[in-house]
Protein backbone atom coordinates (compact mmCIF):
# COMPACT_ATOMS: atom_id res chain seq x y z
CA UNK A 1 0.00 0.00 0.00
CA UNK A 2 1.31 3.45 -0.75
CA UNK A 3 -0.18 7.05 0.47
CA UNK A 4 -0.72 10.08 -2.03
CA UNK A 5 -1.08 13.40 -0.77
CA UNK A 6 -3.35 16.47 -2.12
CA UNK A 7 -4.21 19.70 -1.23
CA UNK A 8 -3.55 18.21 2.17
CA UNK A 9 -5.63 14.98 1.85
CA UNK A 10 -4.55 11.75 2.35
CA UNK A 11 -5.79 8.56 -0.19
CA UNK A 12 -4.70 5.27 0.17
CA UNK A 13 -3.23 3.38 -2.97
CA UNK A 14 -4.18 -0.09 -2.71
CA UNK A 15 -2.79 -2.38 -5.29
CA UNK A 16 -4.90 -5.00 -7.44
CA UNK A 17 -2.67 -7.94 -7.12
CA UNK A 18 -0.67 -9.59 -4.63
CA UNK A 19 3.09 -10.25 -5.30
CA UNK A 20 6.41 -8.64 -4.22
CA UNK A 21 7.50 -5.17 -4.58
CA UNK A 22 10.06 -5.25 -7.36
CA UNK A 23 11.01 -1.69 -7.81
CA UNK A 24 9.91 1.61 -6.46
CA UNK A 25 9.80 4.19 -9.60
CA UNK A 26 9.12 7.29 -7.18
CA UNK A 27 11.14 8.92 -4.15
CA UNK A 28 9.20 9.96 -1.19
CA UNK A 29 7.68 13.93 -1.37
CA UNK A 30 8.02 13.34 -5.64
CA UNK A 31 5.01 14.63 -7.47
CA UNK A 32 3.26 12.35 -9.34
CA UNK A 33 0.69 12.59 -12.28
CA UNK A 34 -2.55 10.71 -12.60
CA UNK A 35 -1.72 7.28 -14.29
CA UNK A 36 1.95 7.07 -13.51
CA UNK A 37 3.54 3.97 -12.34
CA UNK A 38 4.90 3.99 -8.92
CA UNK A 39 5.51 1.04 -8.13
CA UNK A 40 6.80 -2.48 -10.26
CA UNK A 41 5.26 -5.46 -8.83
CA UNK A 42 6.70 -9.25 -9.06
CA UNK A 43 3.43 -11.83 -9.47
CA UNK A 44 5.99 -14.55 -10.26
CA UNK A 45 6.91 -16.01 -7.66
CA UNK A 46 3.38 -15.70 -5.54
CA UNK A 47 1.09 -18.10 -5.37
Amino acid sequence: MAIIETMKMFKDVISQVSGTVKKILVQDENFVEYGQDLIIIDTENDK
